[in-house]
């Protein structure tokens, strides 16, 4: 199996020890991070589009299997996006992950 930009990127989180959070079943997704030396944090980013075309692949989840555009759209802003509306560095670790819109 091939490996992902976003899997190298998480090979070199863990390798270095870093502490990142990430979206569970958005690996592909990443694009990118922003590294803060000061406490050893990484701030993922997320391509939105690839988050929308991995919730609309068969199998990436039982809750995605299949979805359409539409139904993608509205799952991932609703349920991954709109759970990062209270954001707390305090009660979260860390900074939550960076969306790219193009």
């Amino acid at each position: 199996m091939t490996k992902t930009h976003g899997d190298r990127i998480l090979e070199k989180i863990e390798t270095n020890e870093w502490y990142a959070l990430k979206m569970d079943g958005f690996d592909s997704a990443i694009t990118g991070y922003v590294f803060y030396k000061e406490d050893d944090q990484v701030q993922l980013v997320y391509r939105y589009d690839a988050c929308i075309a991995a919730l609309m692949s068969d199998g990436m989840t039982e809750v995605s299997d299949g979805m359409t555009e539409d139904e993608a759209m509205e799952y991932f802003e609703f349920n991954c996006l709109g759970s990062l509306m209270g954001w707390s560095e305090d009660i979260h670790g860390g900074p939550p992950p960076l969306i790219l819109y193009d």
